[in-house]
């Protein structure tokens, strides 16, 4: 199934990120090799986040194809977020998914 995806992803008209989305700032989170902020589409001028995935040697190319996969294989899920698009470039892979908004319940006995 990895190599049907990448096989499908490559055949994808090749955009960057910057092409499409705008970094807001915001960072929602971030970890040892990545992290995920907010960013607008500037065509819609929709909000989103993208997940940026630093290329390193120890982080190998199909544990990323990994995770594009789950996405797939979840899309439609109403409690799993979307993925909207992934790019790759020659530093990084970039997630662009939906943003989550929580909201909280205080249940009062």
């Amino acid at each position: 199934m990895l190599d049907t995806l990448h096989k499908m992803l490559t055949l994808i008209p090749h955009y960057f990120v910057s092409e499409l989305y705008k970094l807001t700032g915001e960072v929602l989170g971030e970890g040892a090799y990545a992290s995920v902020q907010t960013c607008v589409n500037i065509w819609t001028d929709l909000e989103y986040a993208v997940k940026i995935i630093d290329k390193i040697p120890r982080h190998s190319r199909s544990r990323v194809f990994k995770e594009v996969e789950t996405f797939h294989h979840c899309q439609g899920h109403p409690n799993i977020i979307q993925l909207i698009e992934f790019f790759e470039d020659e530093e990084r892979y970039n997630m662009v998914t939906c943003i989550c908004v929580c909201v909280c319940v205080l249940l009062v006995a």
